[in-house]
């Protein structure tokens, strides 16, 4: 049976074949498409590289490189079994203070360096690591009084802030030049005096109330009790800051639990004895310094060098540091009390 379409015949069938044809309007939606994506089509722009020299491309290729640990275990190597072995393959030994003290007499006499009088210098490496890893102890900066002075800097400027007349004249007699009270914190205030031109701040309790005015100025100078700047004592504080020696530890930017001290602890000239109290307050006053919640140990190697020499000696300081060790173990865990004894 033919369809109604085929029955009304050849004209109207074609009619009805254009009235539903959508060829057109595809057309017209695939010109609009290839239009919108050709306006979203952004033109490059081609950039230049600059020509850069083989020694700046060898060094960028050596710092994309692992970088090498800076703390040397030595007890991961054998130990030497003649007097001439290459330094990196064994196992570096440890000399007693008074053994390095006499071998750097040895490179510095006048029939070798001729320097009997050169600076000696202590590295002190540090373990940054907290027992938590992702923190790192803060930065060490400290400043000591060695037991055995000895001449390596200038004297650093002090200005003592004062109010009474007896702390006033103390300060004259030590050789302050700046001191003062109310009026003296007036002219920081008001630009006569400059906080630059001071190293060291140090201050009289009673001072307390009034120093808060120029806290800004001050900043971290400002005097504190945590480093000895706020202080009755005003001499013992002066001469520390004047003359003491003044020691900060270097972090590597690359390894933040590694840091290192470097400092001089005396004279090849000085008696030995007087070079080991030396080289033992400088380690005291580091351990003393170790951070709360650090429980791995602080110091962990100790060497000593003198220039010009290139020779290096590791130090075993495990004696010097065991008085600072038995006394913050004390501080922990303070002995029993009478008490305490009788329930036990």
């Amino acid at each position: 049976m033919l369809s109604p379409l085929r029955r009304l015949g050849g004209p109207l069938l074609t009619q009805a074949r254009r009235a539903v044809s959508t060829s057109a309007p595809l057309a017209a939606a695939r010109k609009g498409t290839r239009e919108r994506k050709k306006a979203k089509i952004v033109k490059k722009e081609e950039v230049k590289t600059e020509w850069v020299p083989e020694n700046v491309r060898r060094a960028e290729l050596l710092n994309q490189q692992p970088y090498p640990d800076r703390r040397v275990n030595r007890y991961r190597l054998p130990e030497p079994v003649d007097d001439v072995y290459v330094r990196n393959w064994f196992r570096w030994p440890e000399y007693r203070m008074e053994q390095a003290v006499e071998m750097h007499r040895e490179t510095h006499h006048p029939t070798v360096y001729n320097r009997p009088h050169e600076l000696l210098f202590a590295t002190i490496e540090l373990d940054m690591q907290m027992d938590k890893r992702t923190r790192f102890a803060d930065p060490v900066r400290q400043v000591v009084t060695l037991p055995h002075a000895f001449e390596f800097a200038a004297p650093r400027e002090v200005a003592v802030f004062c109010q009474s007349a007896a702390a006033r004249q103390l300060a004259e007699q030590i050789g302050v030049t700046v001191y003062g009270g109310s009026e003296l914190i007036k002219q920081f205030q008001s630009g006569a005096m400059m906080a630059d031109d001071f190293d060291y701040f140090v201050a009289h309790p009673e001072m307390m109330s009034e120093l808060v005015a120029i806290r800004g100025l001050l900043r971290r100078r400002f005097p504190s009790l945590r480093d000895g700047s706020l202080t009755v004592d005003l001499a013992a504080a002066v001469d520390r800051f004047r003359s003491g020696l003044e020691y900060a530890s270097e972090r590597d930017e690359r390894q933040p639990d590694f840091a290192q001290v470097v400092a001089p602890v005396g004279k090849l000239s000085m008696p030995t004895d007087q070079l080991i109290a030396n080289l033992t307050a400088l380690l005291t006053d580091l351990q003393a310094a170790r951070p709360r919640g650090h429980t791995r140990p602080f110091v962990t190697r100790v060497s000593s060098w003198c220039q010009p020499a290139p020779e290096k000696f590791d130090i075993d300081f495990a004696a010097l540091l065991e008085p600072a060790r038995a006394q913050a173990q004390a501080d922990v865990d303070p002995p029993p009390t009478e008490a305490h004894a009788e329930r036990v």
